[in-house]
């Protein structure tokens, strides 16, 4: 369903500056004024490792045009998680997605307003369940009518690592992984959606507990969006939160 315009203040909308009317390519989070949390597989590309290559939107509702209370940065620096190569993200066909996070430095800071505000980070040793209020957000491809113009949201309650390995396949570890999803057809990430995050409310404040990774047709597969009891898999947070630090304050 279509998100109320500023109801996520954090959303970021990456894109890629050579491409018209629209180069909205994947979404991230805001985590504080000059960073954004993202997926590494969104890099996966040497020329989309440039980030000269890349305009950072945040604020904004429709990926079509401009909003009130809009702020566009670029990118001054791309860290991929360890420096992967692009050849990792694939081996024998399979997606090796343990790692699949990046942070982008914007060429700027941004100014906080309703419209632009910062996700918390998620503590190391929260406990997820089912129970908990979870969304999945972004600007993906709704599957049958084509890419969001509006930013969209889906209700994503977290999934049992039992019930995960069972329907993703052997691509998913739970160690570095959460997948989510309320397991009904046409609910779930999708193309465009990659590196958005998967937000929790936890004691009552939205923090990122995934960014978007990708969904399988069950054989451990990248599949087709949607599908009936495939959830969608995110890369979690909580073990990569030590690496965040270090990179933030390593290149601030």
């Amino acid at each position: 369903m279509e998100a109320l315009k500023g109801s996520w203040p954090w959303m970021a909308d990456l894109q890629i500056k050579y491409i018209v009317p629209n180069g909205h390519t994947c979404g991230g989070a805001l985590i504080n004024s000059q960073w954004v949390l993202s997926a590494a597989h969104c890099f996966q590309d040497p020329i989309m490792r440039k980030p000269g290559a890349w305009r950072i939107h945040l604020g904004n509702h429709n990926k079509f045009t401009k909003d009130e209370g809009e702020q566009v940065r670029f990118v001054e620096r791309i860290v991929i998680y360890d420096d992967i190569p692009p050849v990792i993200f694939e081996k024998n066909g399979e997606f090796d997605m343990d790692h699949d996070i990046a942070l982008l430095k914007l060429n700027a800071p941004v100014k906080f307003t309703k419209y632009v505000k910062p996700i918390c980070l998620p503590d190391p040793y929260t406990q997820l369940s089912i129970i908990d209020n979870c969304y999945a957000i972004g600007w993906g491809a709704t599957r049958g009518t084509g890419s969001s113009d509006a930013l969209k949201q889906a209700y994503h309650p977290i999934q049992s690592t039992v019930l995960c390995s069972r329907l993703v396949g052997g691509s998913f570890n739970p160690q570095t992984m959460i997948c989510a999803g309320s397991m009904a057809p046409l609910n779930g990430v999708c193309h465009g959606d990659s590196g958005g995050p998967l937000l929790c409310e936890l004691n009552k404040v939205w923090k990122i507990v995934g960014v978007a990774s990708y969904v399988t047709d069950g054989t451990g597969t990248e599949g087709l969006c949607g599908l009936k009891g495939r959830p969608s898999v995110f890369n979690k947070i909580q073990v990569k939160l030590g690496w965040i630090r270090r990179m933030i304050n390593r290149y601030t």
